[in-house]
Parts: C-alpha cells; structure tokens; sequence
C-alpha cells in the first residue's frame, strides 16, 4: 500500500512541477490560494452548458458597478464619495450575483477533480474561474460598501472605535455576499444590513 501512495506522490509532485511552470509566478499564486473545498450557492440554472457564454461571454451583460470610497482610519465626519450612480438594479444585482456563485460553481468542479488527480489545462481552466469568482465578488462588496458606513455612522458601543466598527461591518458584509442567496427574491442590502448589525450587536457584548 505505502509503495503505491508513494508513487501516486511522485506523480504529483512531478506535475506540480509542471504547473508551475505553466502558470507563471502570478498565476501560480493565485492558483495556491485557491481552497480545497470550493463553497457556492447552488442554482437551478447552473448545470445549462449556455452559462459560460451568459456571463462571461462577448455579449454578456456589462454592468457598471457604483465605486464608494471611505477611509475608515479617518473620523466619521469625513465625507463619503461615490460614482454618479448610487446603486445597482435589482437585475444588475441579480445577474451579478449569479456570475459570482457561478464561477464558484465551476471552480468547485474543477477542484474536485484537482484533488483526485493534479492536471495542468484544468489548474490553468480555475486560475481562471478563480479570478471572475474574485472580480464579481470584489464588484459586490463595492457595490455595498455604503451599507457598512451607513450602520456604522447610527451605530454608538461605549469603547468600540469608528473603525473597528468598520472593519467589523466590512467582514459583514463579505460573509453576506458569500451567503447569499438570489433565488430567494429578496434584497441583498436586507439581508446584508441584519448581517452588518448582529455584527456590531456581537462587538457590543465582548
């Protein structure tokens, strides 16, 4: 048995090898940060073969995501700058969310049959999905940024920081674009704003 193992360990260490090569430096740190178990929430939709072009295609769906800025080392008084638009549409929202669990979809499979057995094309195909699962979500989390500082700013907790508010929040608000579910026909500033406050509600109680 352990001969066996141990050749199936030399296989893999060969094509690492190989992967590493063909990646790049850049790449290559992106593929090692990739997570054995890959999460997503699933969608009815997600097994049709016509979901790369969809999303991810030339004619997919371009959607201009509102940039906020705040800097939560700076007192509260601060202004907030945003783009000219304030908000995404509710199908702008949607769409995005289903490119993101989309892509975490895809990466998930590819994973699974990493974890079986190393290939170089499929380490290169979830360099790939890896990098669209990081920019929808990125998109997400900017979208949103304004809730974070909206609950913080009506927010007081005796011996609580601005910022660590903030910072608190903005974790929030990243587990709520993980969690999400579209399929469910609700808001996600809802469902991210009762996530933002249970947040603070659990800073108040350390």
């Amino acid at each position: 048995m352990s001969s066996v193992v141990d050749r199936k360990a030399a296989r893999n260490s060969g094509v690492m090898l190989e992967i590493e090569k063909a990646l790049g430096e850049s790449d290559l740190e992106i593929y090692l940060q990739i997570p054995e178990t890959v999460g997503y929430v699933e969608h009815e939709s997600f097994e049709a073969p016509s979901n790369e072009e969809r999303y991810y295609g030339s004619d997919a769906q371009r959607i201009d995501v509102p940039a906020w800025t705040h800097f939560p080392e700076v007192p509260e008084d601060v202004p907030t700058t945003r783009s000219s638009k304030a908000t995404l549409d509710r199908d702008e929202e949607a769409s995005l969310f289903l490119r993101y669990n989309y892509a975490r979809f895809r990466l998930a499979k590819l994973q699974k049959s990493q974890n079986r057995r190393l290939s170089v094309s499929r380490a290169k195909k979830m360099v790939v999905w890896y990098k669209r699962a990081l920019e929808a979500q990125a998109s997400l989390v900017r979208a949103n940024m304004a809730l974070v500082l909206a609950m913080a700013k009506r927010t007081r907790i005796p011996n609580v920081e601005f910022s660590e508010l903030i910072s608190e929040g903005n974790m929030a608000l990243l587990r709520s674009v993980e969690k999400f579910d579209v399929s469910r026909g609700f808001k996600f500033s809802t469902y991210a704003c009762r996530a933002i406050l249970k947040s603070f509600n659990r800073l108040a109680t350390k």
